[in-house]
Formats: structure tokens, C-alpha cells, sequence
């Protein structure tokens, strides 16, 4: 089974097709195996997502509701909840690479990927690659 884990840009592209990204974001969505894939986020990659739906993108509380609907009960979704031990992780790693410019939400995400062993992201997000991470689309 092929696990990915989704960044923030990648969902807002692939909802917003006003996004300059959006046309890669659906063309590697599509190319998916979504009978045999996960695709892994955090309670915090949805924070963020919906909140940027609803407001940067202008779509607004309609579309991200029915976004994060989707994400909450689609059967190849799994999503990660923070609790105190990965908190304290992604403190440890926010902090271990500050030098990076990584957000405290990357680091999250990367913490996760190491603990779940996951390799491959689905992101516009170049930190990723420059965390070790494949990075699609390329």
C-alpha cells in the first residue's frame, strides 16, 4: 500500500482551481492509486487547510467545510493528532533546525513522517525536500 503525506499547499491547490498549482495538483491526484494509497495529514495540515480555503484563497466557509468534511470521513485519509509527546518532538526539531526556516507546522509534519516512516509527501513545499523527503509533484 502507498502512503503519502499532504501538505497544505498540495489540498489548497487541488481545491482552488484559480491556483497557479492547481492543474499539477489534479494531474498527480488523478494519477493516484486511491484504492491502495493513505494519504497521512495532521490535525494541524487541516487547521491550516481549511483555514486557507475559507479565507486566503477567498472560497470561503462553504467550500471549506464540505473540504474538510471530505477529509474527515474519506476512508484513505489518515489523520494525525498532536498529542503531548509529538508536541514536545516537533519542539525539539523546531528549535534543532532553526537555521532551516522551517515553520513549527513543518515540523510537525516532518516528525510525523519519521515516526510513521513515511517518505514521500505530496507538496509545493520545498523544505520537505530539504528535510530528506521525496517530494511529488517533482
Amino acid at each position: 500500500m502507498d502512503s503519502y503525506f499532504v501538505d497544505t499547499g498540495f489540498w489548497k491547490a487541488l481545491v482552488d482551481k484559480s491556483d497557479f498549482l492547481h492543474e499539477r495538483a489534479d494531474r498527480l491526484w488523478q494519477e493516484i492509486d486511491h484504492d491502495h494509497s493513505v494519504f497521512v495529514l495532521s490535525a494541524m495540515i487541516f487547521s491550516e487547510t481549511t483555514t486557507l480555503i475559507k479565507t486566503r484563497a477567498g472560497l470561503g466557509q462553504r467550500i471549506a467545510k464540505a473540504w474538510g468534511e471530505r477529509l474527515l470521513v474519506h476512508p484513505s485519509v489518515s489523520l494525525i493528532q498532536m498529542d503531548h509527546r509529538l508536541f514536545n518532538e516537533t519542539w525539539k526539531y523546531f528549535i534543532k533546525y532553526g537555521d532551516k526556516g522551517y515553520s513549527f507546522v513543518d515540523c510537525s509534519s516532518f516528525v510525523i513522517m519519521k515516526e510513521l516512516k513515511l517518505h514521500r509527501a505530496l507538496t509545493f513545499d520545498h523544505h520537505f525536500e530539504q528535510a530528506g523527503f521525496q517530494v511529488l509533484p517533482q
